[in-house]
This record gives structure tokens, C-alpha cells and sequence, in this order.
């Protein structure tokens, strides 16, 4: 339902000028996640910001894998 909502508002919001993407960040250590987890919170944030500077047009209304940085995988849907 998230991602079928991000293809919607994307596709309305580009008419706008404004860029949608759906940033997964993994699995995170954190209460939820727990200590088996990686990355740590920290790691998790730096990944996901480095990820959003790195995004192009073809990752518009994509779901985005924001573990390896830089280097953006988009999810199939």
C-alpha cells in the first residue's frame, strides 16, 4: 500500500516540481531492530543522506535502498 501511494502521489506531484522517492534504510540497530542489527543509527542516517544527495530523475517515485550510501539500488515494486 506505501509503495502503490508513492506511485500516486509521485506521479501528482511532479506536475509541482516536487521530487518523490520511498528511502528504505534497512535493517537498524535500534530498540525495535535490535543489537543484532547493522548499521547502527548514526551509519543509518549518514547512508540515507549521502543516498538522497545521489538521487537522479529515473529514481523519482522509486523505492530506494539507502544501505550502501552512493550507491542506489532501486526495489522492483
Amino acid at each position: 500500500a506505501l509503495n502503490m501511494f508513492t506511485v500516486c502521489m509521485a506521479k501528482e506531484w511532479e506536475k509541482k516540481g516536487i521530487f518523490i522517492a520511498l528511502v528504505h534504510p534497512g535493517w537498524v540497530r535500534t530498540d525495535m531492530g535490535g543489537d543484532s542489527a547493522d548499521p547502527d543509527t548514526d551509519t543509518a542516517v549518514t547512508n540515507i543522506v549521502e543516498c538522497l544527495q545521489s538521487l537522479k530523475a529515473e529514481h523519482y517515485g522509486r523505492l530506494i535502498d539507502s544501505t550502501q550510501a552512493s550507491i542506489i539500488t532501486i526495489f522492483p515494486w
